[in-house]
């Protein structure tokens, strides 16, 4: 495929990709919920891919780490989930990337997240 190879040009001449960097994602993007339409399946299980921005880490009152996480979506909308403490020890981030997640979608302050049941790194498609 055409444009996944120029992706891969435009990352080893410039370092970023100029174009949809989800083309590097080697995941299959069938029953996947996006960003925007989180409102519409609030306290339902979801799935979604997106690719890492930042990672926070903070203690629970009995001292515990979990961990608040932002995505973007392949639209280009930001995406914040939750890891509670049993969750973030299971499934790991394991650097920037793709990730596929699994959650409940969770509404608070009129803001949508999704707590984290499951979290898992995206491999990159060849070139």
């Amino acid at each position: 495929m055409k444009a996944l190879q120029d992706t891969y040009d435009e990352i080893e001449l410039l370092g970023f990709p100029l174009c949809d960097s989800f083309l590097l994602a080697d995941d299959n993007r069938e029953g996947l919920v996006y960003a925007r339409d989180l409102k519409k399946f609030k306290n339902k299980h979801v799935v979604l891919l997106g690719k890492l921005v930042t990672v926070k880490d903070v203690r629970t009152v009995k001292g515990e780490i979990m961990a608040f996480g932002t995505f973007l979506d392949e639209n280009g909308d930001w995406l914040d989930t939750v890891h509670f403490p049993e969750s973030r020890n299971k499934f790991p981030f394991q650097g920037g990337g793709f990730y596929r997640i699994h959650g409940k979608v969770v509404e608070e302050f009129a803001i949508f997240s999704v707590e984290v049941k499951l979290l898992k790194m995206v491999g990159l498609k060849a070139p």
